[in-house]
């Protein structure tokens, strides 16, 4: 995977998702929105697994780079 797709996927995973899910819950508890309490779980989910898919992917992204991890 190119590096630039991982990092953009990366902060996907950890920042975007998670932040868009609790937006969606205040926002749409506020404002009435549809489906309050099935998206934003449903958003988390989605983040928890890319997030899962990653640091399995991380792994051999550093190997195959001859990178080592910051600790």
């Amino acid at each position: 995977m190119d590096k630039k797709v991982f990092d953009f996927l990366a902060k996907l995973g950890r920042i975007g998702l998670p932040a868009l899910s609790v937006f969606y819950a205040t926002v749409g508890k506020i404002w009435g929105l549809p489906y309050t309490e099935q998206i934003p779980p449903t958003i988390t989910a989605v983040a928890v697994l890319l997030n899962a898919w990653l640091g399995i992917d991380s792994r051999s992204y550093w190997n195959e780079h001859d990178i080592v991890e910051a600790e």
